[in-house]
Parts: C-alpha cells; structure tokens; sequence
C-alpha cells in the first residue's frame, strides 16, 4: 500500500509541471447527431516524457532504473528492474531490440501443485488475481520468437551473476542450486526443492507447500514502447518509469484514421474517426505527438533512438469516435517544412481502468496528420449578411460571406443582391365622424416600426332622412359616407338631428338652435326654423322598413321583399306591409333574400308574382313550400341545394317561367302538387330544372 500511495504522489508530480493553453475541439456523437463544440485544455508532458524508450539510460550492472508494469494481486504495481535494452535472458534469441526486465518483488500464488507452466499464474488467472492486462500480455507474447522467446520467464544463474553483479547471494534473489536451470522464492524466505526446468513446468521437491512466488523476467519490445515517462527516482541516478505500450492488436480491424482540413494562420485542423472498437478497450483521452522524425514502421513502430519529441499534448477526454480539432503550431514549426522538420500524429491513450491520472499505459496505434506547408483560409458554406435593411418604401441589399473553419475570420465573397422592399404592413383603417355626420374622415398607419405612415380619405358624405319627427318625438337621419380608395368601406351613421313637432305640427326649436338672422324658415318667421327642421317640411316618404326580420323596399305602387335577417321556423310572405304610414303590396322576392336562413317552411301569399334568383338557396332545414296563386316566375337556382325540400305546392295557374337549377339537389324523391289542369304544363317547365326521380301530381 505504500508503494501504491508514493506513485499516486509521484503521478501527481509530474502533472504539476504542465502548461495549458487554449484549443478548440469538436467532438461528433459516434451515432448521428450535430458534431459537439467544446473548449478544452492542453496539457503538455514533454519534460517528463520521451520517446520510446529513450529517457531509460544509465543501465549497468547492480544498479537499476525501474519500470511500473502490471499489478500484484490487481492492486499494487509491480516493480521491475531495468537490465538491459540490447540483451535477453540466456538461451533465448530474440530478432526484434527489446527492453529485458525482471520484477523485484515475489508475486505470490496460492493452491500450488507439484508442476505448472510459469505463464499459468500470468495468462490464466481470474481478473482479480490478474498480474499484467491483456495488453501487456499481448505485448510480451508478440515477440514470438524461440521457444520461451514470447513467454514470462525466470532468471538463470547466470543472467543474474551477469545483471546483478556477480552477487546474487546479495541481491533479493537467490539462486537455488548448481544441477537446477532456474530458481524460485518461497514464503519463508528460505530455499527448498522448487525449480522449472527448460520445458518452463515448475517442480517441488516439497508436495505440501500451498504457497509459492515467482519473480518474472520479460522482454518488451522497444517497437511496441511508445513512451516512457519518469514518474520518479529509484535512486540519486536512477530514474523510476512508466511504459506507454503500443496496442496493434487486430490491427486490421481497429485503426485511427485523420483528414486534414487546412492550415490558417499558424494553426492546423483536422478531422478524426476512430474505430468503433477501441471505445470498449478503456481509451480515456486523445493525444497530439510532434516529432523531428518519422516514428511509424511498416507493421509497429520504427527505430526512434535518436528521434526528437517536440510536444506530447493532452487534448483532452476521449468521449466520441469521431470529432475536429484545431490546434496552433508552436512558433519555432510555423516556418519550417513539414515531412522534413516536423511530423504531427493524432493517437487515444487509456489505462486499465479508463481512467487519466497522468501518464498512460496503453496508446492505439498513432495516425500521420499531414499539415500544409503555407497558411491559406479553409471556407464553410456562404451565408448573406444584409448590409442595408429594406424599409417599406426602398429596397435593401445583402452581401455574401464565407467564414474560415479555422480562423474564424468573415471574408466576404463579392457577390452582391438586393433585398426587396417590404411594402406598408397597415393596421385596419379607423373611421371618425364629426357631431353632425357631415364629414367622416378614414385612416390607417403602417405598424412596421420606423415607419408609422397614416393614409387618410375624407369620404363624400350623403344623407336620407331614415325615420321622420313625429309629434314630440325627433326624426332621424342617415348619413352615408363613401370612399375612392377600395381599401376604405363604405360607412353609415344614424342620428337624431330632425326637430321633434309640436301638436300643431310646426318644429319645435330648442335652445341653441336657432337659425341665424335672415335664414328664415317657410313659416317667414325668422330664427325660428334650424336646418334640422327643414328636413321634416321637405323630407321624402320612406321607402324601406324591417318586419318581423324581413326587410321590405317600396317599388312605385309595390313592394319587394329584398333581405331578411336571423329567420328561422316557419316563415310567411304577407300579401301586404306596412311602409310609413302606408299599406303596400308585396310582389316580389328579391334574390338570395333567404340565402342559407334556417327556415323550415314557407307559405307565400297575396300579390307575389316573382322568386328572384337564388331566393332560399341553401336552405338546409326548409321541408315545405307553398307557391301562391299570383306567381308568374321561379328565378335560377331559387330552391337549389334546399336538401330537405321534400313538398311543393302550387296553388295557381300562373307559372310560365321556372329558372335553371331552381329545383335542383333537394331531397330525393320529393313531390310536386300542381293543379289538375296544368300537371303536363308544370310537368314541362319543371324538365331539367330539378333532380331525376321526383313525383309530380296533381
């Protein structure tokens, strides 16, 4: 536990020695989605990290840099010393430069039998017993070389007089006896029969011993190290490492691929995808690689020996397999060539348990990003900015813009338009009468703001008297107020401006009313008579008056039923009505005068000779008709589409003209009565006029 907490301590060191600067990255949701925009922060390591295994020097005999690698138990790291980067054990060869290094604390392991493979307690343990990840497994077995070339392995006598100074006596090992090949450590801490032969099974000369621990040597291949990072001291001149192994396993399936976007002012921006498979392999993080070199081989990694690390950049979490960054060279790289002074690769690094604390035990394999040698803007889509707006009476106009997808910066295009003007948007128009209804004035404003412009009409004004003074009572005046400009309705108002009579039946004036001095009335007595009164010596007889919903209009002698209003029910056309003081006979129904009413049955009577055009038309509810005596003509369409029209009588002779349609679309199989004497007449008239599989009867 000791060890465990002084490497926290040793990790949270060399974090403390970073430098942040600003970088913008777009993450893209692995499955669909609009691409996510974030700010993070870049953390550089190059003061503690290197290449490879460059930064482990120093090696020689007794003396050890360390390596962190695997767990004991899964819970504390092992410690290895480092022996040598150009040897391996004795009696194996290995084509492939390896990093050879030997634990130096026992890996203990319970439920010992007399023989087992050494690589049993690494390769087949449960996940909480496991030693070393399946990378770091896959790593050592990749050597494939020899026999025992790939496997984990134990030391020889002679390895460790070679490595430890010909003093194995001294060191934490020991050797155990000249006849055997390998050696062994049990929990006593002294020396018994355990030994592996070169077949690497593992014999006891003592069958009851439950307990036993190894300390294993392996070699890691300097092609598979991406980088080493000093995480402490082991003494005044030794330093204490961790490795960034490469993972090519499955290289086929699992890769890193990079677009470059374009350079721009100094800062590069690409675009990443990584295969949906390492997600599940606990990356945690992306990372940026600037070398003086090449450092990518044909199938892993090439010789980096002598290969500089400009910056090794913490981009931030690894969240999404596909996403943008936008990085900005360092000063000294935005003059120099890339290819020949540079190199810039994209990679994610991860840990055991997804987690960044620092320095990372495992990369994906790094992919190449190509940078342009010059600066030159990268455009995203035109858009239109408008530079002047439109107003309601001038056009406008818009430029066109691009903007750079790594700068940022708004350049326009030089291609120009106009906009069109908008036109007034006029709130509805206000209408203002004076007192006396003489003038009435109509307007209305723009609502578009800035705008507010009024457009104003003074109407020609008319009048009529509507009801005439009566004995103590005033008349009333209609005035009517008519405008040029469509736009504005033709209005009317009503007002009680007609003198009320006296029991003589002369006007009776009011205070304030008189006439001026010399405008006298009929009567020649002077000031007596307004102009109001006037009105009630020279009105015209009415002509128009409502009854009992139905609006009526004098027509010389006669009148005509000319428009009703809310009707409904049963409904009756008197023969005569009164008008003024007058009785006037009804001739006439005048067209679409019960268009769409709610009645549902009609009696006409007395003087009508005619049914305008359209009369009931629509009159859903209508059932029974009766046609008076007197009518001599049925306009167009005068019962059309009267769908329940289930009865018609006609009670005189006179019909000669029915209009087209007038009969047409009411209700199927509907009857028509007509006198005797005239059954083949009406028969006639009513061909085509009404629908196909009516009754007609006398």
């Amino acid at each position: 536990m000791k060890r465990k907490k002084l490497m926290k301590q040793m990790g949270r060191k060399v974090l403390g020695a970073v430098l942040a600067c600003a970088l913008s990255v777009t993450m893209v949701p692995a499955v669909g989605g609009e691409a996510i925009k974030a700010e993070a922060a870049v953390v550089k390591t190059t003061a503690n990290t290197s290449l490879g295994a460059n930064s482990i020097t120093n090696i020689e005999p007794g003396h050890f840099n360390v390596i962190t690698y695997g767990m004991a138990d899964g819970r504390e790291e092992l410690l290895f010393n480092v022996l040598s980067k150009t040897k391996c054990q004795s009696g194996f060869t290995v084509s492939t430069p390896c990093l050879l290094i030997d634990c130096k604390m026992p890996v203990w392991e319970n439920s010992h039998r007399s023989t087992y493979d050494v690589n049993y307690y690494f390769r087949t343990a449960s996940v909480e017993q496991a030693h070393f990840s399946p990378l770091e497994s896959r790593v050592i077995q990749e050597i494939d070389d020899g026999y025992h070339g790939w496997d984990y392995c134990l030391l020889s006598k002679s390895d460790i007089n070679e490595f430890y100074g010909n003093n194995s006596q001294a060191m934490i090992k020991s050797y155990n006896g000249i006849k055997r090949d390998w050696w062994l450590r049990d929990t006593y801490g002294t020396d018994y029969g355990y030994y592996v032969n070169t077949n690497g099974s593992v014999y006891s000369d003592k069958k009851n011993t439950q307990v036993i621990g190894f300390t294993p040597s392996m070699n890691i291949p300097l092609n598979k190290i991406l980088f080493s990072t000093k995480v402490g001291q082991a003494d005044s001149t030794h330093g204490m490492y961790k490795l960034t192994l490469l993972d090519k396993y499955d290289s086929d399936k699992r890769k890193i691929t990079t677009k470059t976007i374009g350079r721009c002012q100094g800062k590069i921006k690409f675009s990443y995808e990584v295969d949906a498979n390492y997600k599940y392999n606990n990356y945690s993080r992306m990372s940026l690689i600037i070398t003086n070199k090449q450092i990518l081989g044909d199938k892993y990694l090439a010789d980096m020996s002598n290969t500089k690390l400009y910056e090794y950049v913490n981009l931030g979490k690894y969240e999404n397999a596909k996403g943008e960054i936008t990085y900005e060279l360092p000063f000294d790289l935005k003059n120099k060539t890339y290819g020949k002074d540079y190199f810039v690769y994209f990679t994610i690094e991860g840990e055991p348990d997804g987690s960044d604390n620092g320095s990372s035990y495992f990369a994906a394999f790094p992919s190449q990003v190509n940078v342009p040698d010059t600066d030159a803007h990268v455009f995203g889509e035109p858009y239109w900015r408008v530079s002047a707006p439109a107003s309601c009476e001038r056009a406008g106009n818009k430029q066109e813009y691009h903007d750079c997808l790594i700068c940022g910066e708004h350049v326009r295009t030089g291609n120009r338009d106009s906009i069109p003007r908008l036109g007034h948007d006029y709130e509805d128009p206000v209408y203002e009468w004076s007192a006396d209804g003489k003038t009435c004035t109509a307007s209305r404003t723009c609502k578009r703001d800035k705008c507010g412009k009024v457009e104003k009409e003074e109407g020609l004004v008319s009048s009529k008297v509507k009801t005439p003074a009566s004995i103590g009572k005033k008349g009333t005046t209609t005035y009517t107020a008519e405008f040029t400009n469509k736009i504005f309705k033709t209005q009317t108002i009503d007002i009680e401006d007609i003198p009320a009579l006296d029991k003589d039946g002369k006007p009776i004036i009011e205070p304030g009313e008189e006439t001026k001095p010399g405008e006298e009335g009929k009567s020649g007595e002077a000031g007596k008579l307004t102009e109001e009164a006037k009105k009630v010596e020279d009105a015209a007889p009415v002509t128009e008056a409502d009854v009992e919903g139905a609006h009526y209009k004098v027509d010389g002698e006669n009148a005509s039923l000319e428009s009703t209003k809310d009707v409904s029910g049963d409904f009756t056309v008197p023969g005569t009505v009164k008008i003024g003081d007058k009785d006037y006979p009804v001739n006439k129904i005048g067209p679409s005068a019960f268009k769409n009413t709610e009645i549902t049955s009609l009696a006409v009577e007395g003087e009508v000779t005619e049914i305008g055009d359209s009369a009931f038309e629509g009159c859903k509810k209508l059932k029974k008709v009766t046609i008076g005596a007197n009518i001599t003509k049925i306009g167009k369409k005068a019962f059309f589409k009267c769908s329940n029209l289930k009865k018609i009588t006609f009670k005189g002779a006179k019909v000669k003209s029915i209009g087209a349609k007038a009969f047409k679309k009411i209700k199927k199989g509907a009857t028509f009565k007509t006198p005797k004497k005239k059954l083949k007449a009406y028969t006639k008239l009513l061909k085509k006029k009404t629908d196909a599989g009516v009754k007609i009867k006398k």
